[in-house]
């Protein structure tokens, strides 16, 4: 609630209650059980094909 609150003075809005539960509804804090339709399923070969090409800026970035 602390640093909702300071974000919020940050940005000079109104702090809500309701900010603190944010909808899960299409929401990355989604159950995965909730989102494992196809459209979202990306093969491994695909993963590791754009690791490959993306690996300096991965690597740049921290995520190797």
């Amino acid at each position: 609630e602390q640093t909702v609150r300071e974000v919020c003075n940050f940005l000079n809005v109104e702090f809500e209650q309701t900010m603190l539960h944010p909808p899960v509804v299409d929401s990355s804090f989604q159950n995965r059980k909730e989102n494992t339709s196809r459209k979202n399923f990306v093969p491994a070969f695909m993963i590791r094909l754009l690791e490959f090409g993306l690996r300096s800026k991965m690597k740049a970035l921290g995520y190797l």
